[in-house]
């Protein structure tokens, strides 16, 4: 079962991250560390207990992948906007004989 990040901004098209294969540069790591003063492993664990700072963060981080230079202070969203999705995928298959 897989777990992704998803931001769906009002009007536009949800954006789904892969939390169970997360590939994060060290400037992304020092960027999120610096920003909530939790260390990577921290975050980790606040996401998994559901923290909306950790969600933000993270959605921060992977927006600037495709918004260069967007300042955390200036990622404004509404709670809504952000969430945890799980794909049940193996749940729903059928046993095969």
């Amino acid at each position: 079962m897989a777990n992704y990040l998803t931001y769906t901004p009002t009007g536009a098209d949800t954006k789904r991250w892969d939390l169970d294969d997360i590939k994060l540069m060290s400037p992304e790591v020092i960027a999120l560390e610096k920003q909530t003063g939790s260390t990577i492993g921290e975050l980790g664990e606040l996401i998994e207990r559901g923290s909306f700072m950790a969600l933000h963060a993270f959605t921060w981080v992977f927006l600037r992948r495709e918004v260069t230079g967007l300042r955390y202070e200036d990622f404004v969203c509404d709670i809504s906007e952000i969430g945890i999705e799980s794909d049940d995928e193996d749940e729903d298959e059928s046993p095969k004989d």
